[in-house]
């Protein structure tokens, strides 16, 4: 079984970031794997160019912000949690891998 959720967690609130994961690791069968995708802080000057457009206007980036997921992830209790950073355009996106404890 798999959980993905792709963009969503770069646009809601931070206090709400606990109870989603929760829930996803609730409906997720022992063993199973979570799959998030989204935008995540810069790690180069270029990259920092999607921060920026952010301050500016809000909007330009779809109302997405940099955000770190592994260590909400760590803390709702996945197991082996794996961050990967893919870059398009100059805007970089995370890539969390994690699995619900077997038992």
């Amino acid at each position: 079984a798999v959980v993905v959720n792709n963009y969503i967690f770069d646009q809601m609130p931070e206090p709400d970031f606990a109870p989603v994961l929760a829930e996803m690791r609730r409906v997720l069968k022992p063993g199973g794997r979570l799959v998030l995708v989204n935008m995540t802080k810069a790690g180069s000057l270029l990259e920092s160019l999607a921060e920026a457009v952010y301050r500016i206007r809000a909007e330009w980036m779809g109302g997405c912000r940099g955000v770190l997921m592994k260590p909400y992830v760590e803390r709702a209790g996945f197991q082996r949690v794996e961050r990967t950073i893919v870059t398009q355009m100059t805007f970089p996106s995370e890539v969390i891998r994690a699995f619900r404890p077997a038992v």
